[in-house]
């Protein structure tokens, strides 16, 4: 089985509002060609770390997706409620998707900002092909991305 993860910007980082339909919109639509791209090139599990924006963006493609093509989500979640201070309407669509996953894989019990970094180490070493949201901004993304080339995992590219 081969594994396709995914890393990329949160809202404060998209070069468009949240609230911009058309913008969020074409993400989407460019994320969908990644994972078909992906599941084209043999890959059936997906993973996500469920952080806010293209994370959750992409779970959501990924379970659009999951109708025409044999395929599991996981979430990789840095600890366990993550989630706890986002506002009521971003916890909702987390925990909805999140009881969609075929698993849940936590890195740490307990909640630390160090679990983050490793949340992303656990993505790459797991997958074969990585999917990524970025433009060169610093950051978990950019940590993310380094630690894939240094492995030699293939890597989709979309410029948000």
């Amino acid at each position: 089985m081969a594994v396709c993860g995914f890393t990329g910007y949160r809202y404060e980082k998209l070069p468009f509002s949240r609230t911009d339909a058309a913008a969020v919109s074409r993400l989407r639509a460019r994320l969908r060609e990644a994972c078909v791209c992906a599941l084209d090139a043999g890959c059936t599990h997906f993973i996500s770390g469920f952080a806010q924006g293209s994370d959750l963006l992409f779970a959501q493609t990924v379970l659009s997706l999951g109708g025409e093509y044999a395929l599991t989500l996981e979430a990789a979640l840095p600890f366990p409620d993550a989630c706890a201070r986002w506002c009521a309407e971003d916890r909702a669509q987390y925990q909805a998707l999140l009881s969609r996953c075929d698993r849940v894989y936590a890195v740490s019990p307990i909640p630390g900002k160090r679990f983050y970094l490793m949340r992303n180490d656990y993505i790459v070493n797991a997958c074969d092909r990585l999917i990524a949201v970025y433009d060169g901004k610093p950051g978990g993304t950019a940590y993310t991305l380094r630690r894939a080339q240094q492995k030699g995992v293939v890597i989709d590219m979309i410029k948000p």
